[in-house]
């Protein structure tokens, strides 16, 4: 939030006196960005929110004991609450729309508003860290040796887990939460959990592994550095970039910076405990309390663009009365460094920027290395997104193939099945004519005995006829005898 909202623990007695020297200092020194400047913003801004799966690290989490999460706690603070954390794509898609990387704040309407280290620290509950120590990233930097310490291994053996992801390294979860669920009970499972926060909610820069330059990073944290200025940091980079460039994924923290934008508007339902207690946890309590919804992209927008200053809380609720930092020696911004670069975050705002523009326009001083991995980044996205694409046409087409492959197997068996079973009907229609074609030619054969029997008795019948015959012959011969007898004997009588 703009530092008008300081308590009067501060260099200067009350806000009014922060705000009037400021006021004064870019009423004398004007607008020092230089002349002709016009920043070159894109229209749209198509923002990139995937996240990592964090229902394993959930169920690590609530399977610990009390005690061993309140241990972590107290090393690490409140981290472990974000994976409860819902990220609300529309909001950050929205009010990335509204972000000014000239003067690092969002604009909204007559609110400017940005974040400040003692929020992120509030919110994160770093209370064994010390606040004004920040990570600061050396030019060599040996992971090897730092990870082999952390996970108590050999530099080989972190040579074997260690992954390549285009030009950097990474560590995968799946090694990760074996490590974690093989240390479940000791120090190096909490150690190697809150790494894994790191590197796969705060810095979600490669999805489902941790980058090398987190280690690098939590190896300071262990030594209790603030981790809330480098969080900021690559928020502020990740904002500046994908505004300018209209498009990228977003490697922030993006469950803290809803956090932090919805705070600052009317809470419908207020559930923080005081924040010198303990036991209270804001990242927790926020999940628990009711603030203003808006479900779509464009409602965000409308109502951030008739955004008042009435409408806006100056103080957070979970936010204490505490010294905050508002300038660094005579500039009014603070150099900040990220996991990947370093940028200038302007911590002094006035409650309208665009009248009183605020002094130099800070620049992001990126590592020449992130420049050079970024260009390479894109260019094996393009690579990996084109042969994506032609690897699904051919999988398309190859699955096609298969498929009418597969229909005319099909169709060819079917046929196949069609012509067996008209030949097996045929083998038996012909089995069937054979069957009776040789019960035919038995009843032929039959037949033929009869007829030759038939024969036989008509010759033996021809035969006695003939015999039959020559007695009547006879027989007639002798009665034509007989009867010339008898006329005989009549005349002689």
């Amino acid at each position: 939030m703009a530092l008008s909202s300081a308590s009067p623990f501060n260099k200067y007695r009350n806000d009014y006196e922060v705000e009037l020297q400021m006021r004064q200092a870019q009423q004398t020194e004007r607008d020092c960005l230089a002349k002709g400047h016009i920043p070159t913003l894109s229209e749209k801004v198509h923002l990139d929110l995937k996240q990592n799966d964090l229902s394993e690290m959930t169920g690590i989490w609530e399977q610990w004991r009390r005690n061993s999460r309140d241990s972590f706690c107290t090393k690490y603070g409140h981290i472990a609450w974000l994976i409860y954390v819902h990220v609300d794509d529309q909001l950050l898609r929205a009010i990335t729309q509204f972000w000014d990387p000239s003067y690092r704040c969002f604009v909204f309407n007559e609110v400017d508003m940005t974040s400040t280290i003692e929020e992120y620290s509030s919110l994160l509950h770093i209370d064994q860290m010390q606040p004004h120590k920040v990570y600061w990233r050396a030019q060599k930097t040996d992971h090897r040796r730092k990870l082999a310490k952390m996970l108590n291994i050999t530099t080989e053996e972190v040579d074997q887990y260690l992954k390549k992801k285009g030009d950097t390294e990474c560590l995968s979860w799946s090694f990760l939460n074996n490590y974690i669920k093989k240390h479940k009970k000791g120090e190096q499972g909490l150690l190697v959990f809150a790494l894994a926060i790191y590197g796969l909610v705060i810095f979600p820069k490669i999805l489902g592994h941790v980058e090398v330059s987190i280690i690098n990073f939590f190896d300071q944290v262990t030594r209790n550095i603030n981790p809330a200025p480098t969080i900021i940091a690559e928020t502020l980079r990740s904002l500046n970039y994908y505004r300018r460039k209209g498009e990228g994924h977003f490697i922030g923290c993006a469950q803290l910076l809803p956090i932090w934008i919805k705070s600052h508007f009317e809470c419908k339902v207020d559930r923080f405990q005081k924040s010198f207690l303990s036991s209270s946890c804001h990242i927790r309590e926020f999940c628990e309390s009711e603030w203003p919804i808006c479900k779509r992209k464009k409602e965000w927008i409308a109502k951030l663009r008739r955004l008042i200053s009435v409408e806006v809380t100056r103080r957070a609720p979970w936010m204490p009365r505490m010294q905050v930092m508002y300038k660094c020696g005579d500039e009014p911004w603070v150099s900040l460094m990220g996991p990947w670069g370093r940028v200038k975050d302007v911590v002094c705002l006035l409650k309208s920027a665009s009248k009183f523009p605020v002094g130099l326009e800070p620049q992001d001083i990126l590592l020449e290395s992130e420049l050079a991995r970024r260009k390479l980044e894109m260019k094996m996205m393009n690579m990996k997104r084109r042969h994506e694409a032609e690897l699904e046409e051919v999988k398309k087409e190859a699955s096609r193939k298969v498929q009418k492959a597969f229909d005319e197997q099909d169709e060819w068996k079917n046929k196949f099945e069609s012509s067996n079973a008209t030949c097996s009907a045929l083998v038996a229609k012909i089995q069937g004519m054979q069957t009776i074609t040789n019960t035919l030619q038995n009843k032929i054969q039959l037949q033929e005995q009869i007829i030759q029997e038939l024969r036989s008795d008509c010759n033996l019948m021809e035969t006695a006829m003939e015999g039959y015959k020559e007695q009547y012959e006879a027989n007639r011969q002798e009665y034509f005898r007989m009867r010339e007898v008898g006329n005989s004997y009549k005349q002689d009588l």
